[in-house]
């Protein structure tokens, strides 16, 4: 069957270390992407097409729409910041970074903050009425980057391998919107200057070749997919241990989306974590650090769990 299926189903805190460290001994760089729910990895671009039916022949078309209205209208909001014209992959991640449909799709060098996305807003079955397990896609890139240097040489001229490597804009046109027929590939992407939540995420981009096709078909036209494509399962029953233990290791909304925003966010998650711990210790006779008015004091508690 021609589809990644799932390898593992993580349980614990330390199942996930355990996979953590797996990876980090490997020979190869692995890229790691969280998913609230078990389901294939779409684009941003891919998703509003499923949107408006638009035709597959036809998603190519929309995206030079899409970057041409991007790139026109960015520097009445930040006239300072204006990249180079011809820096496609900036233009694309900073499409990205701020919700235009792109075929970039979000990955990370860190697969404890894949695990973080995965876990932090959980999805409910209709049918069984309990939440279902998140999933973490794991990508060798070491095995992309074989591939894409076969690639770049099949395409040519012997430079194009050189531009690429500088991130240069022509590069990548040549690569995903000139040649013909589309590639079915799939590029590890970066731009060569990080903002600042791509850096603090460990962010990169997989890049499909073939807009009218998935992600995932993308990838498994790729000659040894099925061992350099994976996905772990998560139980939910360890979730609230796994996100108070990743808080503690400096992972949550608030360190990985900088600014008052993340920090709001982040006490979606962080705050009904303290509570039940709260509540918990309550329960069995504990004490509460609480002030004169009998009120909960939410910093000393989080010191007194740490």
């Amino acid at each position: 069957m021609n589809k990644i299926e799932v390898s593992k189903t993580i349980r614990s805190w330390r199942g996930l270390v355990e996979l953590d460290e797996r990876f980090s001994a490997a020979s190869e760089e692995w890229v790691f992407r969280g998913e609230a729910i078990y389901r294939t990895p779409k684009t941003s671009l891919q998703r509003v097409c499923e949107q408006f039916e638009i035709d597959s022949k036809d998603v190519s078309q929309l995206e030079r729409v899409l970057v041409k209205e991007f790139r026109r209208v960015y520097p009445i909001y930040e006239p300072g910041r204006v990249p180079d014209a011809d820096d496609a992959i900036h233009w694309l991640s900073l499409m990205r970074h701020y919700g235009t449909p792109t075929r970039f799709l979000d990955f990370t060098f860190s697969l404890l903050i894949a695990a973080f996305f995965a876990l932090e807003a959980p999805v409910k079955s209709e049918s069984a009425g309990t939440y279902m397990p998140a999933a973490i896609w794991a990508v060798s890139k070491t095995w992309l980057t074989r591939h894409m240097l076969s690639q770049l040489r099949q395409i040519g001229p012997p430079e194009l391998i050189s531009e690429w490597d500088a991130r240069k804009g022509r590069a990548f046109e040549k690569i995903f919107w000139n040649h013909a027929p589309p590639l079915k590939t799939v590029l590890a992407v970066n731009p060569l200057q990080l903002h600042e939540r791509l850096h603090v995420q460990q962010g990169v981009f997989l890049c499909p070749g073939d807009v009218s096709i998935s992600f995932e078909q993308n990838l498994i036209h790729l000659a040894g997919w099925r061992s350099n494509a994976k996905v772990f399962l998560i139980d939910q029953g360890c979730r609230h241990d796994v996100l108070w233990k990743l808080r503690r290791a400096g992972i949550s909304r608030e360190s990985l989306f900088p600014g008052l925003e993340g920090f709001s966010e982040s006490l979606r998650v962080v705050v009904p974590l303290l509570f039940r711990w709260y509540k918990k210790m309550e329960r069995k006779g504990g004490r509460i650090p609480t002030n004169s008015r009998n009120e909960f004091l939410y910093d000393k508690f989080d010191t007194a769990i740490a």
